[in-house]
């Protein structure tokens, strides 16, 4: 089941499949085929809020899995059910991590068991979460998704000495071209997620990393749409 759309330059909406996971609660190892080990923290949400509870999967276990895309992607996240009828009817749904941060792998197949070929990984700084996909093609379809989902950033914009204007809080989609901004609390219509502006790389002309105050100062040309 896909919803998912392209609103200007991002893509919102929910993905949903029948798939495979394999999950760990925090400070607990897991003992998988590859060795791999993850820590997390699963959540009931039967509605819009989540209370917590434990939940690992030290097996594969089926479940509905649901990809929710937002714009900003502190906001993505992945649930959970037993089936898509209960997703349906809003019950026992469990919030199993947001995506605001992670790191994505294809797992190689000799790692895992032959039930077991079309394989993602998503890595956390605190946890681990690996999905196993019944084909080649719907692996590749979640690994697009969540590779868009991953090219975000959130962002803050401090100051600007020509556009004082523009302070506030954003979401920076670079391509290989351009580099693209959005509001950070748009909604989800297509007025709402087409970027605000975006700079050309050609028209930055400095870029410069303040470590003790965690800040990049961009300087930019004045062909650009923020002078």
């Amino acid at each position: 089941m896909a919803q998912l759309q392209r609103k200007g330059d991002i893509v919102i909406g929910s993905l949903a499949e029948y798939v495979h996971l394999r999950y760990c609660l925090k400070k607990r190892q897991c003992d998988t085929d590859s060795g791999t080990a993850g820590t997390a923290c699963a959540s009931s949400s039967s509605s819009s809020r989540a209370k917590p509870k434990g939940k690992d999967f030290k097996k594969w276990e089926k479940k509905w899995l649901v990809l929710n895309s937002e714009l900003s992607p502190s906001k993505c996240s992945i649930h959970f059910c037993k089936s898509e009828k209960e997703w349906l009817q809003n019950k026992n749904i469990y919030l199993l991590c947001y995506l605001g941060n992670f790191k994505l792998s294809q797992i190689d197949p000799q790692k895992v068991d032959r039930k077991h070929k079309n394989c993602l990984e998503l890595v956390f700084s605190d946890s681990s979460l690996q999905i196993s996909f019944d084909s080649f093609t719907k692996m590749m379809s979640w690994r697009k998704y969540l590779q868009d989902i991953n090219s975000r950033y959130a962002v803050q914009l401090v100051r600007s000495s020509t556009r004082p204007d523009l302070k506030g809080a954003y979401v920076v989609v670079p391509s290989p071209d351009d580099v693209y901004w959005f509001w950070r609390d748009a909604g989800s219509s297509s007025s709402d997620c087409s970027p605000l502006w975006g700079w050309r790389l050609q028209q930055l002309r400095r870029v410069k990393y303040h470590s003790e105050s965690d800040e990049f100062v961009v300087e930019a040309g004045r062909s650009a749409p923020t002078g």
